[in-house]
């Protein structure tokens, strides 16, 4: 949960929440909430490619501001439990929206800011907010996942516009026998399973689906592996639609 500094007129501003926003420049997107689901007043979003804060609550199919200025201050309770260290100036913060949670780790989630302050004994770190992860309609880019935790389960990669993957090569990062990883939609296999059991070796997805490799920007790209212990970094070629 977020809120302002310096708050908008009339903005009803909670005293309990624990993420800020501080040096707003006021701003702000009217933006549609397109997501499925209601957006709360703080909530950080990645949502039409944009970074930022809601400044109210939204019901799907509502428009709200987006505060997308500022250096973002966030508390422990937002972090992503583990061994987290933001322990260095100026390094990528990362965002799992799936999670609502703020991580060090690039397996977490995707890059939205650059830390402006480590954090600190009670666990409050503040970060310089990208504002936009956004490409236009036809261009190309290429993203790097890191899969460092336990993604048996999944670990989902909201990039907040419409994309179609068109390429995928996983490096394994470390040996583990049987290890494989999967590109999903969350519901369905967009790749096939690539091997990763042996350090330092790469491969690419021997198939793509074309019927599932175009993800819209309200769903999540889903890299799952087949053991707990699984790890690697992987390379996607996208191409925004």
């Amino acid at each position: 949960m977020a809120t302002g500094s310096e708050p908008l007129p009339g903005q009803d501003i909670a005293s309990t929440l624990n993420t800020f926003v501080e040096k707003i420049k006021e701003n702000a997107y009217r933006i549609l909430n397109n997501t499925g689901a209601t957006i709360t007043q703080g909530d950080y979003v990645l949502i039409h490619g944009l970074l930022g804060i809601a400044n109210q609550t939204a019901l799907n199919g509502a428009y709200f501001d987006l505060l997308v200025d500022g250096e973002i201050e966030v508390q422990a309770d937002d972090l992503v439990t583990g061994a987290l260290t933001f322990g260095t100036i100026y390094q990528t913060v990362y965002f799992n929206q799936a999670l609502g949670q703020f991580s060090d780790l690039p397996g977490y989630g995707i890059p939205i800011g650059i830390l402006s302050k480590i954090k600190d004994a009670q666990g409050i770190i503040k970060f310089f907010n990208l504002k936009k992860h956004m490409v236009l309609a036809g261009e190309t880019e290429t993203i790097e996942l890191e899969v460092a935790v336990d993604a048996s389960a999944g670990i989902t990669f909201p990039l907040g516009y419409d994309y179609k993957i068109l390429d995928v090569v996983a490096y394994c990062t470390a040996a583990n026998a049987g290890g494989t990883v999967t590109l999903s939609d969350g519901a369905a296999a967009i790749s096939d399973a690539m091997i990763i059991a042996v350090a330092n070796t790469r491969v690419a997805a021997a198939t793509i689906d074309e019927t599932k490799n175009t993800i819209t920007d309200a769903e999540v790209l889903t890299v799952t592996t087949n053991g707990a212990a699984d790890r690697c970094r992987m390379l996607l070629t996208v191409k925004a639609v």
